[in-house]
């Protein structure tokens, strides 16, 4: 619909205002609450994004355009093992999402280099 072309223009604020006001007749929706997810994570509004795509997960916990982006806003954020479970869930739902391993990936290895030095333990 017109929010979907929005979103394509970039033009967030209309699609976010187009994906409320469906929203308002379908509150479960979790494709419409996930687009505006998108919508919002893509306008710079972390938080607001991360609450709507909690709701998507909640309202549809198979959703993994949801979850998905929930992972990514997490990972953006600094909440690295929040989005690391995440992936994990996706992965559970769908073995070789490619995406979901990449983020999970580089997840990892943002986790590792945030270590404090000497704190990686190897096997000897």
């Amino acid at each position: 619909g017109l929010a979907n072309v929005a979103a394509r223009q970039h033009n967030y604020q209309t699609a976010v205002d187009l994906y409320g006001r469906s929203l308002a007749v379908q509150p479960g929706n979790a494709i419409v609450r996930t687009n505006l997810a998108n919508a919002l994570a893509a306008s710079g509004k972390s938080g607001s994004a991360e609450r709507e795509y909690r709701t998507a997960v909640e309202s549809d916990p198979s959703s993994i355009p949801a979850r998905l982006g929930l992972a990514l806003v997490l990972a953006r954020t600094g909440s690295l093992q929040r989005a690391e479970s995440e992936c994990l869930e996706i992965l559970q739902l769908e073995p070789n999402h490619g995406a979901a391993m990449r983020l999970l990936a580089r997840i990892r290895l943002d986790r590792r280099i945030a270590q404090p030095r000497g704190a990686i333990h190897t096997k000897g």
